[in-house]
């Protein structure tokens, strides 16, 4: 009871301060208003009395008099504003400021007294306690409601896919991941085995496994990057997988492609930085030796990566450059990849088999592939219209050699 009237005090309190300033000041709001109205019209008068004067309309002589005619007129205006309105005014003032100080607190309690529940003030912690465990069945009880709603639906519409994955998602959130694992089955046979679906059945049998992505999620998560390869769900958990295997320096490959889709989502970027920084914590120095030697011996493609001046000017020195190599056909996940900025053109990068996204679908594993280098303003790794881009099709691998790409077409 005592700290709810303290509360209530304190709130009270603060509507007034709120309050009764910007009430207190209408008064003066008003008189000013009025003086700088006169002030005004007086300034307007004495411009165009410059103005006569200047046109040789009047004299000097009338000039003068008329000015000293004005300056006295709103002197006079001036004083009368000054003595008996403002006093009468400030004794309404008063009066009003009281009368709210001490009516806003007096129909704030009358009014919760009236409509409110005044009995919770005199009730103990302990009934509190009990009340709100009490809540808990009924709050269960309505998501049970809206589930058996859904499933009812479905029953009388079971080709719904939409409504057959939004009850996949809703037994997701109550843990419920076998029915879950049950309802993304029935997606799959009405749409056929789609990237979403995949990996959202792929996250369900991770959590139905305690967190364990080898075998079939891993199986489902690459058959859903093969079909979408910028599916971020699919990166993490691909991530995921190789690390659980020990393949840390592939997990963070995926993670830092998922990295690159996520620039509207700073909690997950957050989260994901934080997985690449613990996989390459479990990559010792005879690791990172063995990397940069091999990165040095192995036989990549040198590309030289130029901007065309007439595109310069649209272009920001922030703006992402993407350089990658994609097979003539099949997946458009690249092979190899190479982030830079604008500001670091013209520049030199070696695209070769350790920077491999998927294993299995290195540079190595292809006689001929297409080259590309991408402004994207937006530093989304999918393209996009506005999208500046150069490429050169059918490279030859078998050989290290050069091969220069100018950034000249704009994506429509």
């Amino acid at each position: 009871m005592l700290v709810f009237l303290v509360l209530a005090l304190f709130m009270v309190g603060g509507a007034l301060l709120l309050l009764l300033p910007a009430f207190w000041g209408r008064y003066q709001l008003a008189s000013s208003n009025v003086t700088e109205q006169n002030i005004r019209i007086a300034r307007e008068k004495l411009t165009e009395l410059k103005q006569h004067k200047n046109q040789k309309i009047i004299s000097d002589d009338d000039y003068q008099q008329q000015r000293k005619e004005l300056e006295q007129t709103l002197a006079l205006e001036l004083d009368e504003e000054s003595q008996p309105e403002v006093s009468a005014l400030g004794d309404k003032r008063v009066f009003h400021v009281l009368a709210i100080a001490l009516l806003v607190p007096a129909l704030a309690f009358l009014f919760y007294f009236s409509v409110g529940n005044p009995t919770v003030l005199f009730q103990s912690f302990e009934g509190k306690s009990l009340q709100a465990s009490s809540e808990t069945p009924e709050t269960h009880q309505s998501m049970d409601q809206l589930v058996a709603g859904l499933e009812q639906r479905l029953r009388e519409n079971p080709d719904d896919p939409d409504g057959w994955m939004m009850l996949g998602r809703t037994y997701m959130s109550l843990k419920r991941y076998e029915d879950a694992i049950q309802v993304f089955e029935k997606v799959i046979t009405i749409m056929g085995e789609q990237a979403p679906v995949l990996v959202a059945m792929a996250d369900a049998m991770i959590m139905a496994r305690g967190g364990s992505v080898s075998g079939k999620p891993a199986e489902l998560v690459q058959k859903a990057l093969q079909q979408d390869p910028d599916n971020v769900n699919g990166l993490w958990l691909a991530g995921l997988a190789e690390e659980e295997q020990g393949n840390n320096r592939q997990a963070v490959r995926y993670w830092r492609e998922a990295e690159t889709l996520l620039n509207d989502d700073p909690a997950s970027v957050t989260e994901l930085r934080e997985l690449i920084r613990r996989a390459e914590s479990k990559l010792d120095n005879r690791d990172m030796a063995q990397d940069t030697l091999k990165t040095a011996t192995t036989t990549g493609i040198r590309v030289n990566v130029m901007l065309d001046e007439k595109l310069s000017r649209n272009t920001s020195p922030d703006d992402t450059v993407f350089i990658y190599a994609q097979a003539p056909q099949g997946m458009r996940m690249p092979l190899a990849i190479v982030r830079k900025k604008v500001s670091e053109l013209p520049v030199e990068v070696i695209l070769n088999d350790e920077m491999a996204m998927m294993p299995g679908r290195a540079l190595s594993n292809f006689s001929k592939v297409n080259l590309y280098a991408r402004i994207s303003k937006s530093s989304q790794a999918k393209a996009q219209s506005g999208d500046f881009i150069g490429s050169v099709q059918s490279v030859d691998t078998s050989s290290n050699h050069r091969v220069a790409i100018q950034i000249n077409q704009e994506i429509p």
